[in-house]
């Protein structure tokens, strides 16, 4: 359903604590690696579970409003034509630019229905 080019490139997100770090991504990658540092039961020796989670886009701080525009709602423009629902989500940290991204966004996706 989404029109986007696939890459081998992978976001890598480290959990210490309550804090996260994410490295290195593409605006066509569709997965973060989560590396979560545990200790196991005998209190003494630590391992990292990985998670996966899968998502139609993941963005970071290098990718343009054009970028999300173009990789994730864009190609959806059809759809909501013909009365379908889209939600797009923003997340990050708190001065980031979420609101600015998504205002961006809305702007390109009513000039492209009303287009």
């Amino acid at each position: 359903f989404f029109f986007k080019q696939k890459t081998a490139y992978e976001i890598s997100a480290c959990l210490v604590g309550s804090e996260m770090c994410i490295r290195d991504s593409s605006c066509a990658n569709p997965q973060i690696t989560v590396h979560e540092c545990k200790v196991k039961v005998d209190g003494i020796t630590k391992f990292v579970e990985n998670h996966v989670l899968t998502f139609d886009n993941a963005f970071n701080e290098n990718e343009t409003t054009e970028d999300v525009y173009k990789y994730s709602i864009m190609p959806l423009i059809n759809f909501i034509l013909q009365e379908g629902i889209v939600t797009c989500f923003a997340y990050g940290q708190t001065g980031s630019g979420k609101t600015y991204t998504m205002k961006g966004v809305q702007e390109s996706a009513v000039k492209d229905l009303l287009t």
